[in-house]
């Protein structure tokens, strides 16, 4: 297990279900269910515009955007949360 989070850096959406999934395959399960399409996309374009701002490409993000995926992202957290106490 520990081998595998040595590089779980800046995971997208499907990458931390599967980390979930190596201590429960329920709790992959629900997190599948769990996610819509809104909160993959607020994950997934946190990490994307990550990368492409470390690598020093541009990036055309506003504050509006911005908060919505944080909002997201918090969404996210709580539903990881929540899974890690059933």
């Amino acid at each position: 297990m520990q081998a595998s989070l040595r590089g779980f850096q800046n995971p997208k959406i499907d990458e931390i279900t599967r980390c979930f999934g190596q201590f429960s395959q329920e709790w992959e399960a629900i997190l599948k269910d769990s996610y819509d399409e809104e909160l993959r996309a607020a994950v997934n374009s946190i990490v994307g515009n990550r990368h492409k701002i470390a690598h020093g490409e541009s990036v055309s993000l506003t504050f509006s955007s911005l908060q919505q995926y944080y909002e997201g992202a918090k969404k996210v957290i709580a539903i990881l949360q929540r899974t890690c106490q059933v």
